[in-house]
């Protein structure tokens, strides 16, 4: 019976966090967008260079994607939440320094803040969602998440299209009001499913699968290990080429930031409509495989 109780709770607790992402994800859709769509314009306009803006950006998705596998393996060791506790501070903190910068070295500053917080969401969301979701609705979870991000970030696009009253720092300001909301979810309704830190105290020379964490199998796994670098070097030149991309069309076609805004809606509009048949897909092949 205590077995089964406990069973329960895991389930409760797993349903809990699952709710809780919906909201924060929600949130942090709606400011992800406006911030995105600011975000480039912004560089380009303090720097004045297509090539710097290049380098800013390329340095800001290097701190992103470079420290993951280290920050996942932290997480591993100690807990996703325990992890999670720095990623909003970190993008806080690099807001912060990009709406006071008034000269290069607090702009890069801020960015390589924000996108060290974002590295560290980046790495524990995806195993933290596999790790609150049944083998059977992993597919089905990951595609609701993603719609709810995209169906925001389709708010936060039409925000910025239709009002253009507000100057860059009100989008960064708001942005932080909101992973502020995020955080408070977090801290309160958001809790680790699978405790770490006491068992690898406890058993510090296991090795076994079980006691094995995420991304140290995925760091150990060859086959692994290559299609989390083909999908990271995948995201990171895309990210990079997106950003030079969007600077070019500043700088060639001069279009303006309700121009990005609608590029940005476009672009959601298309991503939601797929985000949970994929997702239901996914689950049933999986369960046709042998």
């Amino acid at each position: 019976m205590k077995n089964h109780r406990d069973s329960g709770d895991i389930e409760k607790l797993r349903r809990r966090n699952f709710y809780a992402m919906l909201f924060n994800l929600f949130f942090y859709g709606f400011g992800q967008s406006m911030f995105f769509i600011v975000y480039i314009p912004f560089i380009y306009e303090f720097t004045g260079s297509i090539f710097m803006t290049g380098v800013i950006t390329t340095v800001g998705n290097i701190i992103q994607f470079l420290p993951m596998p280290w920050l996942g393996r932290l997480s591993d060791r100690y807990g996703r939440k325990l992890m999670w506790y720095f990623d909003t501070p970190f993008m806080i903190l690099g807001l912060f320094f990009l709406i006071v910068a008034n000269n290069l070295i607090i702009l890069i500053a801020g960015v390589l803040c924000f996108y060290f917080g974002l590295a560290i969401a980046l790495s524990v969301y995806l195993v933290f969602i596999s790790e609150n979701s049944t083998e059977i609705k992993k597919g089905f979870n990951y595609g609701l998440l993603a719609f709810v991000q995209f169906g925001a970030s389709i708010a936060g696009s039409y925000f910025v299209l239709v009002d253009s009253r507000f100057n860059v720092q009100f989008y960064f300001l708001l942005f932080i009001l909101f992973l502020v909301v995020t955080y408070v979810i977090f801290i309160i309704f958001i809790s680790d499913p699978i405790p770490r830190k006491s068992s690898l105290h406890i058993n510090p020379d296991k090795s076994s699968k079980t006691e094995k964490g995420i991304w140290r199998k995925i760091l150990t796994t060859p086959k692994l290990r290559a299609i989390v670098i083909f999908f990271t070097l995948d995201a990171f030149f895309y990210s990079i080429s997106l950003s030079i991309y969007t600077a070019g069309l500043i700088d060639q076609y001069h279009i303006t930031q309700q121009d990005i805004a609608l590029l940005a809606l476009c672009s959601n509009i298309s991503l939601v409509l797929f985000q949970i048949p994929a997702g239901h897909l996914t689950d049933k092949i999986g369960k046709k495989k042998p």
